[in-house]
């Protein structure tokens, strides 16, 4: 292929995308929506009903999971409060599950969502399924809405435990705190765990984040089956962040932050099994059996997405 024809095909290429950007439709919020939050900090979707907005495209990010970028107006930040999530709706509009963005406020006529592939599961089914230019429901409710929030004032640790998909909130949260870090930004421990490497989601972006932190950001990825695997992770990645078994006490003990240091705070996200190990519940306070009480951190140091 010449030179001219390479040329004439990106060109046609270029305004083909620029035809489909420029038609994109938005279904506007009525004039008495209602919000989750006040101004300047307003969610661009409303809590009294779902707003649909266009699918731009699909990134594969592990076997099992996808990144889906949405679009908004041009110009437009999703002007999301850190921490929180947005729903969305399914086929079937009794169907609809939270998401943490995992692009930034800074971000404008765009945001994206991490989706892992449930078998079975009703929406990730649905997302799934998308085709580039359909469009899906979103909004937020009050109750989406985390009581902690960026910057995170009074807060000097923050040892971020995890597992799965309980990775979005808290790098969410990393994209705010590691986009320019000062003397006042919290110093962040990650402990991040996974059946195997191959099922780290934001692997790469991850490490990018803490790579360009100055130190702010440092992340371990624990990967096994069960609390006893001791297999070596595969070579090609050379991974000194990488450590097998599970996301443990000894492990927490080690590698986070000791609840003994000034303003130090562990938030916890992951699934029911995962809440009930490190703190007893999702949505009460620590048990004596737990991981975090046995450590010694109390109940006003722990945080849960």
């Amino acid at each position: 292929m010449s030179n001219n024809d390479t040329i004439q095909r990106l060109a046609t290429l270029v305004r083909h995308l620029t035809f489909a950007q420029s038609t994109l439709e938005f279904e506007a919020p009525p004039a008495d929506a209602k919000y989750a939050t006040m101004p300047p900090n307003q969610c661009y979707f409303p809590s009294s009903q779902f707003i649909k907005v266009p699918l731009i495209s699909i990134k594969q990010a592990t076997h099992n999971s996808s990144i889906l970028q949405f679009a908004l107006p041009p110009n437009t930040s999703l002007n999301l409060t850190v921490s929180s999530c947005i729903m969305m709706q399914a086929t079937h509009k009794d169907q609809a599950k939270p998401y943490n963005p995992i692009s930034s406020n800074e971000t404008l006529g765009s945001f994206s969502i991490l989706v892992k592939h449930y078998n079975g599961g009703n929406v990730s089914t649905f997302a799934k399924a998308l085709n580039v230019g359909e469009k899906v429901g979103f909004c937020q409710f009050p109750g989406n809405i985390k009581p902690f929030r960026f910057p995170f004032r009074g807060t000097e640790k923050i040892t971020m435990l995890c597992v799965g998909t309980g990775i979005t909130p808290h790098y969410q949260a990393l994209i705010a705190l590691m986009r320019n870090t000062t003397a006042n930004t919290p110093e962040v421990r990650l402990l991040y765990g996974n059946a195997s490497v191959d099922d780290i989601m934001l692997f790469h972006e991850l490490k990018e984040l803490a790579a360009g932190s100055n130190g702010k950001l440092r992340c371990t990825f624990v990967v096994g089956t069960d609390a006893t695997t001791t297999k070596d992770p595969p070579t090609r990645h050379n991974e000194s962040s990488i450590e097998t078994g599970w996301v443990d006490k000894e492990k927490v003990a080690r590698l986070g932050f000791s609840p003994e240091e000034t303003n130090s705070i562990v938030w916890v996200c992951g699934t029911p099994l995962f809440y009930e190990t490190m703190a007893g519940s999702r949505h009460s306070a620590l048990t004596s059996e737990c991981v975090l009480s046995a450590l010694g951190y109390q109940e006003n140091q722990v945080w849960r997405s």
